[in-house]
């Protein structure tokens, strides 16, 4: 069995790679067969796939071909499922983010309020302890900060800071941690004038 032309093996790559018809494959591997008629052509083409040669090639190189495409199709696939686990993981991954945030910006200033109003139906009823004066206070701050301070409350809540202060050294005083502090009211005229905010 001789080796093959040139012509013939790009006949052979032609129909097996390019997907062209066997007189298109000709036509291109053969050039002067152009001018020809299709039915010269056509003669020729059965001519040339008569050869035992010409058919153990275009058997071998077909199937190569063949192989490597499953192989990519397969190496595709897998590619196709790599990507599709990893985008998994990243939902997965996004989800567990999303199950962290248990509220919104309005739901926590609306539980923020509750523990406030809580702190204050436990003072009412129980007097003034460090736990309700803690909560209510420590509710209050964090309020302001959710919502935000706007230029004209800073006086109020300088206020509200003194009133704290003077709040928690009154609780510190009934639960035995008494500290000598200084009486504030005269510090307060001094910053807020006579207490009464415009």
């Amino acid at each position: 069995m001789g080796l093959l032309t040139e012509k013939q093996e790009k006949f052979i790559e032609l129909i097996v790679y390019e997907s062209l018809s066997e007189v298109e494959a000709y036509k291109n591997a053969y050039s002067r067969s152009k001018s020809w008629s299709d039915e010269a052509i056509e003669r020729a083409v059965l001519k040339l796939m008569a050869d035992s040669r010409i058919l153990d090639r275009y058997k071998k190189v077909s199937e190569e071909f063949t192989k490597k495409k499953l192989e990519k199709v397969n190496n595709d696939k897998k590619e196709v499922e790599r990507l599709k686990e990893e985008r998994h993981k990243e939902l997965e991954k996004e989800a567990t983010l999303d199950n962290d945030v248990y509220f919104t910006k309005k739901e926590i200033a609306e539980n923020l309020k509750w523990v406030v109003d809580e702190a204050v139906s436990d003072i009412k009823e129980n007097g003034l302890k460090q736990v309700s004066s803690s909560a209510f206070f420590n509710g209050i701050k964090l309020l302001i900060e959710l919502e935000g301070v706007k230029a004209d409350t800073r006086v109020k809540i300088e206020k509200t800071r003194a009133d704290i202060t003077k709040v928690n050294t009154e609780v510190n005083k009934m639960i035995g941690i008494a500290e000598e502090v200084e009486d504030l009211s005269d510090i307060e005229e001094e910053i807020y004038g006579d207490g009464e905010l415009e």
